[in-house]
């Protein structure tokens, strides 16, 4: 069976001042058009003083959503927390500032990247990941993957090989998932942990012989131990 296989390092793309901490996965694929069914992207996490005001923004090609927005003001919730999800049409880096809006000397910054699609194998023809999330059981990484239709392919699977802890999304079964293509060949799904670890993944169509890569994507503690003690 002809495999792919490539792994990414774990690391933590984090900022922080005195009470306001972000991070950010990286990684995920640019669109390929606003209409496509699959619109990848990467995750910001914030943490602060439960209930405060901030507001986010973003250089570069990134937006919060499809009307190209590229600041965002709302609270973080009653634990002190936020998620926000980043978009890009663009391949590159994007910044990320936050700040309290009531004390903008509070702030943290960060960055993430938009890639290209990785080569795959056989009818698996490329595929790609976001990675870095804060392993605390909710702030996801997500893999992603185009296939060859004409080989007559329906679904993917999606294997976590080396973790007890990691679980995929919404699925039946919390270390393999089994996903319905959509009608232009893709698929995606997204994983949690609540250890900090490097999480291998193998992804594959069995509908296709020798269509099977394997992968890896990071769960990093948040905020650092180091700033905790």
């Amino acid at each position: 069976m002809n495999k792919t296989s490539h792994f990414y390092p774990v690391h933590s793309n984090l900022a922080t001042t005195a009470s306001l901490y972000m991070n950010c996965t990286t990684g995920a694929p640019a669109w390929a058009n606003t209409s496509a069914p699959m619109k990848p992207f990467n995750t910001i996490m914030l943490s602060g003083p439960a209930g405060s005001p901030v507001t986010v923004s973003l250089d570069g090609a990134g937006i919060f959503n499809i009307n190209g927005f590229k600041t965002w003001s709302g609270n973080l919730d009653t634990d002190g927390f936020l998620e926000l999800q980043v978009f890009s049409l663009e391949v590159g880096l994007v910044s990320v500032n936050a700040y309290i809006t009531n004390a903008p000397a509070e702030s943290a910054y960060g960055s993430m990247t938009f890639n290209r699609y990785t080569p795959g194998a056989v009818a698996l023809t490329s595929y790609a990941v976001a990675t870095g999330a804060a392993a605390n059981g909710e702030m996801r990484n997500s893999l992603y993957l185009k296939a060859d239709l004409i080989a007559g392919v329906t679904y993917a699977r999606f294997q976590i090989a080396n973790s007890t802890t990691a679980r995929f999304v919404g699925t039946a079964l919390p270390q393999t998932a089994t996903v319905e293509l959509y009608d232009d060949g893709t698929a995606s799904i997204d994983l949690t942990d609540t250890t900090s670890e490097s999480v291998t993944v193998t992804l594959s169509l069995p509908e296709a012989s020798g269509s099977t890569v394997i992968t890896s994507c990071a769960f990093v503690a948040f905020p650092p131990v180091s700033i905790l003690r």
